[in-house]
């Protein structure tokens, strides 16, 4: 065999030389033909005389057959390991569960975090270095209030994909999640719950009294090296971590001893009535802190289940005592700098709510509504212009009796609270005649003469266009001087004209002023305001300016009041035809009741409303006494708009109109049971300085003698920044704790400099956004809330929005609780300020929650949605396989981003859903054929340390030292077929014998991963899967079309096998990491099954593009066109021979044949020409060519057409790779 070896090599060599030589003399019309040489797989010139030579050599040789059996021993097939589930969906499922499992178990996003930290401490050892590391992402928080929908989850998808990306980029991203508990929808709830409709005022002491059993207190556990609890910050950390006995029980006296003086306090001068009610108040908001806990416990389950990461053992709701002090301290801070104030004024107000609404909980909707015109009578004695003086005597000449103003209004029930009207001092106002009577109103009557009721008012003109009837109005008024005419001969009097006018109101017959104000729309209804300033924000600023009017009790002649209350009814002494009656209620019949001939006109028109955003009822105006927020300037707010990036554009325009759309200061202050205490009983502050304490909250609500106002949420979640900073100065103090340190940092001023995200629902423009930039503003003009901000759009089905109203419309026992009271996170005041646990309580609430957490998972609410007529919840053990595409959640991950969230809803619809299926599919069975190749050749790994033996992983060589470094895992991932297989180093591919096709391929593979991470940076998700799926797509086609001839038919440490594996290894690795973020449970299973002894994928770095990688991107690309072509016009090309006439197309062949290729795989023919001439070929803008039949036979072992082959037999190459098998197996 050595000696064939050695003649072997010597003829290739000579063959190489040869062909080099005559290639330079052959004849210009013989075609230069490519043939595959066996042992280097390049492309070399054969020549007459060496096939010849070949020829007689197989007539010499001793021909054997091989039967398959012996062939298919010498075939390395593929291994596979993993998935280790044959159905995709259901592997998906039991996939999740374990890596959930260890996610959790392990803390791993935790530790991540905490290695990533310590590595940057080490290395840069100061720490203002480090903060350009950290990514800070606000969680805008969800409202507890029952389990969340596939929209909450695309919100937190979006969020958790960005998390996964920026630790692949080797940042540390803190995502501290939190909930809104506070606010009417809860309380709402509870309220109803115990029948009281939903009314504060009425105490139901019989069912508070029946409901409110108190256990007896469970002793306070002593818990060594305690966790931070429930969002509370720890803000003292040093080394005597565990405090005393005496300590504790001289702690425990303290909170006795304040308990039963805060008892004698509290009711010491209340009557039995005050007492009731307080304690009705506190038993509300007792209930409605179970309620908001129950919520965001399963809502919190949910999004684990979804495999979103987030500090969930730090989050915070808006009841917890941490947070109510933080809104306590801004709100003091704003009001002694001046930026709260207290006032008497109009605002928004809902009958349902029994609250006061800010702009930012309005909503705009259409309904019919009763529009009015009524008839004010001028005293023309009053007026002082020349102009009506002139036009008092001429209507006096005539005989015309009266002039009144008309003016418009879509509140008619305000018009008993009428002070005064207004008009445009810029406008043009018109006269009309009916009977005896002028009226004054803007054109539209002209603009309405088809309308037969308006028809009979006649418009006054000048005497040249009525032809100068004698007698007539028009004649005698045709003199007005200024105001006489316009271009068309109009009659018209100025807005300015008419100011300081007076007139009276037709209920009363009180008289009142004209004012001529800019707010006024001319062109809108008759261009004429009623002004009724209780009900009116413009009609307030107006009227408060005449000092003759003041607000009074009664609705006299110089004073204003509200005129019904706050169920909309009509106080009694407004006027006796009112009395009981609904301001909803009020019509043509019980206006005319009032006013008499003149109300001029009633009618039902569409209009735009406004609507309490929560219950859906319409709102009025009334006079209140609130505290508002005295918002910046306008300007100063775009100026800091600008200097944050917004995806998408629009979302800047939008958030920009929604600032100038703001005419009013921000009302904060609530009338309700259930938010934090707003710290002033009347004008007393309860409060000694701008400082809070832990519990104050509570504190405040009970030692006040009556209900305290309380703040609006909107503020509440503006203050998320300053909290979410808090909390993450208290993980990163941890993160230096666990590693040794013992001194405290504050680490929330460095993390300022952060970069900070913000991504929510459009709807968050008018709400969330614009809070956050107000209060941030207000409290630091120096600091910008957020760097970055991202708005998504909605997920609908049929059409339409999904929304919790419509979704929670049957919830669990476990889920709204019952009647019966559990107090849960009750505060207990201790040295270190955090708020412990009331162990028995929450445990009891806890356990209720477990009997459901495996039904309200992500993929139920989609099963339900997308199947109405049949829904269910489905047990774990259904074993349901056509159902497994809901619950699978890499795939309802994989549709959450697999659209354009940005610009377009997502449609939620079995399609779209069977879509993402196949896409999540493609993508695993891509990873499952790169992994069996990979592990053709590798064992089974063994685990050498007993499961739930501490041991650290990785680590950061400090230089020396027992200073713990490393990440400590105690129970690792449990997978399945574990096989080691790490991935290559960047640089190593000069150590590997890659042709062009291998280069081609890596290339694409990195720039996949750099366009990749342009596409996450700018929240285009979709653009990943679409370029994932169009890599991988190539890959099948091309690259694993080539490789099978060399991977299954080579040794596999041979060069050729070699090469190629080190092409897979770094795809598969650049496919994990691009993919994780948006299918984690499936790379993250992957990934610790090829590395069973590392901590996690999300430990691992981007890919980078190595400097020295060759590009080959435009020869492989006109290769790639030429194949295009072919494969487009011809199928089963395998027997032929393709002939290429030379062009400047094919010039790049002979260059990828240098590099490697071959080219008769690439092309999948049996053969490859070139020729300088080629008659009767198939034509194309730049390429000539011509395929025919070879006449060669098929190799058994390696399926190629090759010349080599006789008849039944195989190829040279497998000949004597099966004999050399046959020598192995015979000397073994």
């Amino acid at each position: 065999m050595s000696i064939l070896s050695i003649v072997l090599i010597y003829v290739v060599g000579l063959s190489q030389t040869i062909s080099a030589w005559i290639s330079q003399y052959k004849h210009p019309g013989v075609p230069v033909k490519y043939t595959h040489n066996q042992s280097h797989q390049a492309f070399l010139t054969p020549f007459k005389f060496f096939s010849a030579q070949e020829g007689a050599k197989k007539k010499e040789a001793v021909l054997c057959e091989y039967d398959q059996s012996q062939i298919s021993k010498t075939v390395n097939l593929p291994k596979n390991i993993w998935p280790s589930i044959r159905e995709v969906n259901e592997a998906g499922i039991e996939r999740q569960k374990r890596v959930q499992k260890y996610w959790e178990g392990e803390n791993v996003y935790h530790k991540i975090c905490e290695f990533k930290f310590y590595k940057h401490v080490m290395r840069n050892k100061k720490f203002k270095d480090i903060i350009r590391h950290f990514k800070i992402i606000y969680d805008g928080p969800p409202y507890a209030n029952g389990r969340p929908h596939f929209g909450h989850f695309l919100n937190k998808t979006i969020k958790d994909v960005f998390v996964k990306f920026f630790l692949l980029q080797g940042r540390i991203p803190l995502m501290i999640p939190g909930w809104d508990c506070h606010g009417m929808p809860i309380e709402h709830k509870i309220l109803k719950m115990y029948n009281s409709e939903d009314k504060l005022n009425e105490c139901n002491k019989r069912m508070m009294e029946e409901y409110d059993v108190k256990e007896q207190e469970e002793q306070e556990e002593i818990v060594e090296n305690p966790e931070p609890v429930k969002s509370q910050i720890r803000t003292y950390i040093d080394d005597q971590y565990l405090e005393s006995e005496e300590d504790r029980k001289k702690r425990l006296d303290y909170i006795k001893e304040e308990k039963e003086w805060e008892e004698k306090e509290i009711y010491r001068n209340c009557t039995e009535e005050q007492i009731n009610m307080k304690k009705w108040s506190e038993f509300v908001r007792n209930k409605c802190k179970e309620f908001a806990y129950r919520s965001l416990k399963t809502q919190m389950n949910y999004f684990k289940k979804g495999g979103i990461w987030a500090f969930w053992d730090f989050y915070y709701a808006t009841y917890h005592s941490a947070f109510e002090r933080e809104v306590l301290e801004a709100f003091m801070n704003l009001k002694e700098n001046k930026h709260i104030y207290q006032a008497r004024l109009p605002q928004m107000f809902s009958s349902k709510s029994k609250s006061v609404l800010s702009d930012s909980e309005i909503l705009h909707r259409k309904e019919k509504v009763l529009t009015t015109y009524v008839a004010f009578k001028v005293d023309l004695e009053s007026s002082t212009s020349m102009q009506l003086n002139h036009l008092k005597r001429k209507m006096k000449d005539l005989g015309v009796k009266d002039l009144k103003l008309v003016a418009y209004t879509t509140s008619g029930y305000t018009i008993p609270g009428n002070k005064g009207l207004a008009v445009n001092k810029k406008g043009r106002y018109h006269l009309y005649q009916k009977g005896d009577c002028l009226y004054i109103m803007n054109d539209f009557i002209l603009n309405n003469a088809d309308d037969e009721f308006w028809a009979a008012f006649k418009h006054v003109e000048s005497a040249e266009t009525q032809g100068k009837e004698v007698g007539s109005t028009s004649d005698v008024l045709s003199s007005g001087g200024k105001n006489g005419s316009d271009k068309n001969g109009n009659y018209f009097l100025e807005g300015y004209v008419l100011e300081g006018l007076e007139y009276y109101d037709p209920i009363y017959g009180n008289k009142y002023k004209v004012y001529a104000e800019d707010f006024v729309d001319v062109n809108k209804g008759t261009g004429i305001v009623h002004l009724s300033p209780a009900h009116g924000f413009e009609d307030f600023e107006c009227i408060k300016k005449d000092t003759r009017l003041k607000e009074a009790q009664n609705n006299g002649p110089l004073e204003y009041c509200n005129l019904f209350d706050e169920d909309e009814v009509y106080y009694p002494h407004i006027h006796y035809h009112l009395q009981g009656v609904n301001i909803r209620d009020v019509d043509e019949k019980v206006l005319y009741s009032l006013i008499g001939d003149d109300l001029v006109r009633c009618e039902y028109r569409e209009k735009e409303v406004d609507i309490d955003w929560r219950c859906e009822n319409q709102v009025h105006t009334r006079l209140t006494n609130q505290y508002c927020i005295a918002l910046p300037p306008k300007q100063e707010i775009m100026d800091l708009i600008k200097s944050i990036n917004i995806t998408p554009n629009s979302g800047e325009r939008y958030l920009k109109n929604i600032i100038n759309a703001r005419t009013r200061d921000w009302c904060i202050s609530r009338q309700r049971f259930w938010g934090t205490p707003i710290p002033y009983e009347g004008n007393e502050c309860m409060l000694k300085t701008t400082k809070a304490s832990y519990g104050d909250a509570d504190r405040l609500w009970k030692r006040s003698t009556r209900a305290l106002d309380i703040v609006d949420i909107w503020f509440e979640a503006a203050l998320v920044r300053q909290h979410t900073l808090h909390m993450a100065d208290a993980i990163m103090n941890k993160m230096m704790y666990n590693r040794g340190a013992r001194e405290v940092k504050d680490f929330a001023s460095m993390l300022e400099a952060a970069d900070k995200y913000v991504i929510e629902g459009q709807d968050q423009h008018r709400g969330w956004f614009q809070a956050l930039l107000i209060v941030g503003m207000l409290l630091d003009k120096a600091k910008v809330p957020f760097d970055n901000l991202f708005s998504h759009l909605f997920v609908t089905v049929n059409g339409q929005k999904l929304s919790k109203s419509k979704m929670n419309t049957n919830l669990t026992t476990a889920e709204k609780g019952t009647r019966q009271l559990i107090r849960v996170n009750v505060d207990i005041h201790n040295k270190n300020v955090m708020e412990t646990k009331n162990f028995k309580e929450n445990r009891k609430v806890d356990e209720e929650l477990k009997t459901i957490e495996n039904r309200i998972t992500p993929g139920h609410d989609v099963c339900n949605l997308l199947n109405p007529e049949h829904p269910r919840l489905m047990d774990d053990n259904s074993g349901d396989s056509l159902s497994n595409m809901y619950f699978n959640v890499d795939v309802l991950r994989t549709l959450a981003c697999n659209n354009d969230f940005l610009t377009h809803d997502l449609d939620l619809t079995k399609d779209t859903l069977r879509s993402s299926k196949q896409t999540h599919k493609k993508i695993v069975n891509c990873f499952k054929y790169i992994t069996s190749i990979l592990a053709q050749n590798k064992d089974r790994y063994k685990e050498k340390v007993e499961p739930g033996t501490p041991r650290e992983i990785g680590g950061y060589n400090k230089g020396g030292g027992d200073a713990r470094v490393g990440i400590t895992i105690t129970n690792p991932l449990v997978v399945h077929n574990a096989t080691i297989i790490r991935e290559k180093r960047s640089k190593a591919h000069e150590s590997y014998k890659l042709n062009a096709l291998d280069t081609y391929f890596l290339n694409l593979a990195y720039s996949l991963a750099e366009q990749s991470s342009e596409a996450y940076r700018s929240g285009q998700f979709f653009k990943v899967l679409g370029m994932a799926e169009r890599f991988m797509t190539n890959l099948s086609n091309l690259y694993f079309s080539y490789i099978k001839n060399f991977i299954y038919i080579l040794p596999l440490r041979h060069e050729k096998n070699r090469a190629i594996k080190y092409v897979l290894n770094k795809v598969l690795y650049t496919l994990m990491k691009v993919l994780a973020p948006i299918m984690p449970h499936t790379c993250e299973d992957l990934f610790m099954t090829l590395n069973p002894d590392k901590v996690s994928l999300f430990e691992e770095r981007w890919p980078r593009r190595p400097k020295t990688l060759p590009n080959v991107t435009e020869e492989m690309g006109t290769a790639l066109t030429i194949r295009k072509m072919i494969n487009r016009d011809h199928a089963n090309t395998g027997s032929r021979i393709l002939r290429l006439e030379e062009s400047s197309m094919t010039s790049v062949l002979p260059k990828l044949e240098s590099l490697g290729v071959d080219l008769r795989l690439m092309f999948n023919v049996a053969g490859v020409e070139l020729c300088r001439n080629l008659d009767d070929a198939a034509e194309s803008p730049d390429l000539k060519y011509r395929l025919e039949e070879s006449g060669y036979r098929k190799c058994k072992r390696c399926w190629l057409y090759r010349e080599d082959v006789e008849e039944g037999l195989l190829c040279d190459h497998c000949r004597r790779t099966m004999e050399a098998a046959a020598g192995g197996a015979q000397s073994h």
